[in-house]
Order: C-alpha cells, then sequence, then structure tokens
C-alpha cells in the first residue's frame, strides 16, 4: 500500500502519513483505499487529506464511479467533484502578461 502511496501520492510520506495510511487502510479496507488513492492521483489532489476526504464521502454517500454514472471513461479529462449544494470558490489563474496587456494603455492617474 505504502508503495502505491509513494507512486501516486507522494515519494516521500511523513510519519503522519504513513500513521493515517495504516488507519485509513484498517478502517476502510485495501479496496477502498486503492481506489480512493488512485481518484486523487487522478484530479491531480495529491494529499492525504483529500483521500481522506472521498473515503468520509463513499462511507456516507456510496461509492460513485464516474465512469459507470457519465458514459465516459478517464480519456475525457478530470471532471470536478460533487458539491452537494456547497459552494467552492474556482481556482485563480492569474496571467502576468494577460494582466500587462489589459492595462498597457491606462493612465496612472497621478500625471
Amino acid at each position: 500500500m505504502v508503495e502505491v502511496y509513494e507512486k501516486s501520492i507522494r515519494p516521500v510520506p511523513s510519519p503522519a502519513d504513513l500513521e493515517r495510511l495504516s488507519d485509513c487502510l484498517d478502517h476502510y479496507g485495501k479496496d477502498a483505499l486503492l481506489k480512493a488513492i488512485d481518484r486523487a492521483d487522478y484530479r491531480g489532489r495529491r494529499s492525504m487529506g483529500y483521500i481522506e476526504g472521498i473515503l468520509k464521502s463513499w462511507e456516507q454517500n456510496g461509492y460513485d464511479d464516474p465512469e459507470e454514472e457519465h458514459g465516459h471513461g478517464k480519456a475525457d479529462g478530470p471532471r470536478p467533484a460533487k458539491t452537494a449544494g456547497r459552494h467552492r470558490k474556482k481556482a485563480l489563474r492569474f496571467d502576468p502578461e494577460a494582466e500587462r496587456r489589459k492595462w498597457a494603455n491606462e493612465k496612472s492617474g497621478w500625471d
């Protein structure tokens, strides 16, 4: 299990992550933990906290297989997690060059 975690999530896990990984293995089982690690890696969210969140969600709401649910596979790209009524902020994408071009013709107001 540690080898899968090292390959997919973090090459050098901390002692705390190893303990949390062991706790999840004991509580949720090997199959669920492997699927959660795969899902976190697929979504680009490589942290033990995210893996634990996936497992807790599956424990409360059941396993949600995105391939069965949407009729397409991983080749279509990552999909956002279901929010279930919660509003999540979108990640800001800041492009310094685009901002410079946008404001290039503006006067400073201090002239």
